[in-house]
Order: structure tokens, then sequence, then C-alpha cells
């Protein structure tokens, strides 16, 4: 056999199987990209919804609007409608970290949001079945692929405190931390991870 053919299909080999390990590695790089953007509008979409949400807090209600805050839990008042009979509603946002793991990314925990009508002359909810301790109960799971959703709370002079011993009526800025992987993966030790942090103000506590 000539040897010098011996070379060249030698090289073509090679050549052959570096442009198929090319092509594997851009296939799963461009997998790899969807799969993060994918994560990320969903970081984004949750983060606009809760933005939405707290601008809105304690507007047009009488005294302390939030009602609790917890690091993985804000329940606060808030009204909707104008004229001479608007509606307070209670809307909680729950993330259930202690929930059964999802067979497809087991990093994933259910995000919860419920909002309620509220009396403020009975001071209390009027939804049917309501139950503050159930996050299930009239609520909505809301994002894919949420690993992590974690509240802070600052006071007026931006430092964090605590609203369990400070009390919730000192909390005048909130620092929000969302964390959202895809639910599929092309390694199963590495999900890709979109993280929002951020924090809000609301203009009316």
């Amino acid at each position: 056999m000539n040897i010098g053919y011996a070379i060249s299909a030698f090289i073509a080999g090679l050549i052959l199987i570096s442009l198929v390990a090319l092509n594997s590695r851009i296939v799963r790089g461009s997998g790899e990209h969807t799969l993060y953007t994918m994560a990320k509008i969903q970081s984004d979409m949750i983060a606009d919804y809760v933005k939405d949400d707290m601008r809105r807090m304690g507007y047009r209600v009488p005294g302390n609007s939030i009602i609790l805050a917890e690091d993985n839990r804000i329940r606060f008042r808030v009204t909707r409608g104008e004229g001479a009979t608007p509606e307070e509603r209670v809307i909680d946002w729950w993330f259930f970290d202690d929930a059964e793991e999802n067979d497809r990314n087991p990093n994933v925990m259910p995000l919860f949001r419920r909002e309620s009508l509220f009396d403020p002359a009975a001071d209390q909810t009027v939804e049917a079945n309501y139950d503050p301790y159930d996050p299930i109960i009239g609520a909505v799971e809301l994002g894919v692929g949420v690993v992590d959703f974690t509240f802070e709370y600052l006071g007026s002079d931006g430092i964090v405190i605590d609203p369990s011993t400070q009390g919730t009526n000192n909390i005048r800025h909130i620092r929000l931390s969302i964390s959202v992987e895809s639910m599929d993966s092309y390694d199963p030790n590495r999900f890709e991870r979109s993280v929002w942090q951020g924090e809000i103000t609301p203009l009316h506590l």
C-alpha cells in the first residue's frame, strides 16, 4: 500500500473526526443557549409580575399594608379600581420550597400567587375556603423552572431588617432574588440558569 495514500487517509480521518466534534459542539452550544433563553424569559416574566403587584402595595390602604413578610413569602393589601367603590385585595406570593422534587429538574419548586377580595370593615378576606396557611387553595402556580425566590426587607436607611422582630411597618424597600433553571439539560448535573435580582420601592408604603 502506498504510504502516501495511507497518510492522506489518516489525515482525512482526523479532519472528519474534527468536523463531527465541531458540529456536535455547535449543536450543543446552540441548544444550551436556547435553554438559557427560555429560563431568562421566565425569570424576567416573574420579576415583571411581582414588580407590578408591589407597585400597588399600600395604594389607598389605611395603615400598614404588609401583612406577612418572610424569606420565601409575602402577603400585602392593595386597592384596585377608582371611584367610590374600589376593591381592596390581598395578594400572596409564596415559594413552596419544601415541595416534592420535579421529575425533570429536581431543583425546581412551585411558585404560587393568590389574589383574594378583602373586606376592610371585617378585617378579613371574603373568598370561600381561604386559608392563609395553605397556598394551594385559590392560588395559581406561576413560572416554569423556579429554583429560588427570596425576599430581603430594608428600612428607610437601606439596611436589611428582620420583620419578625422589627415589624412589617418599618419596611420601605424589598430586595428580590429569582433563579430559574431550564427544565431539560444536555448534562444531568448541569441545568441552564438565569438569575434576576433587584430592589423594589413601593411608592405607597
